[in-house]
């Protein structure tokens, strides 16, 4: 999922430059102004929260003679951080986007 926005991120610079509606062919919602940059902000943060998982992950499999308890406690963050960013009740972080995300799958 990451990955798919940082690429549409970059196809979104290269329609910009080549002046290609962008904003129909993704179907976004023109009175909200989305740039390019801030798609890439977006995933990359989602991007190094899902690194820090897996590095951990990698961590625990490598040193599992040092942890007790190798139930994937890194997946188990992730999911947390995710929700925790998707539910966030204050207006930051794209919250109508959030908001409508959160009516469509609820």
């Amino acid at each position: 999922m990451t990955l798919a926005m940082m690429l549409a991120s970059v196809a979104m610079v290269i329609w910009n430059r080549y002046k290609v509606n962008y904003p129909f062919i993704l179907e976004m919602d023109v009175t909200y102004k989305i740039t390019p940059v801030d798609v890439f902000r977006f995933s990359s943060t989602f991007f190094t929260i899902w690194l820090f998982c897996y590095f951990g992950d990698l961590l625990i499999i490598k040193y599992e003679y040092y942890f007790r308890y190798t139930s994937a406690p890194f997946v188990l963050a992730l999911y947390i951080m995710f929700f925790g960013v998707i539910l966030l009740p204050f207006a930051v972080l794209y919250w109508r986007a959030r908001f409508a995300l959160t009516k469509t799958i609820g």
